[in-house]
């Protein structure tokens, strides 16, 4: 097996052909060949140290829905996860028209709209399971005469 030698790995040669010799006009005297142009990585290492790095920058983190620094918060939003608190229904309200609002202009607050959207559908489900069992509780004590509708 014939072994072929191998170039030094620090070099770098110009990506160019040397020109031609041209042959001179009469009286002129022929111009010499432009030699090959060699670099040595030893001598750019120093320079392009930073962009000669064994690993890529670490990726941007994603952002996942996050508003803009500065990015004002929908009104309604705020006032939607307060009042749920007090009246479900309010709450409700309050939150849907924050959702439509900040679908339409961009702004910050979703996450409050939508919290407040869930909370008042929770509380909402779960009032209306209190008053089934207490017209069931109700309905079972006035039939077995322990209250008196008269």
């Amino acid at each position: 097996m014939v072994r072929r030698p191998q170039r030094p790995a620090t070099r770098i040669r110009h990506a160019h052909p040397p020109r031609p010799v041209v042959a001179p006009a009469s009286g002129v005297s022929a111009a010499a060949p432009v030699p090959n142009v060699t670099i040595r990585l030893e001598s750019l290492a120093g320079r392009y140290s930073a962009f000669m790095t064994s690993t890529p920058p670490p990726a941007p983190v994603p952002s996942y829905d996050q508003p803009a620094a500065g990015a004002k918060t929908n009104v309604f939003a705020i006032v939607s996860i307060i009042t749920v608190w007090f009246g479900a229904i309010f709450g409700l309200i309050f939150g849907y028209v924050a959702l439509s609002q900040i679908k339409r202009t961009g702004e910050g607050g979703r996450g409050l709209a939508l919290a407040s959207v869930i909370i008042a559908w929770i509380a909402i489900g779960l009032g209306i399971i209190a008053t089934v069992i207490a017209f069931i509780v109700i309905g079972i004590a006035a039939s077995n005469g322990q209250i008196s509708t008269n």
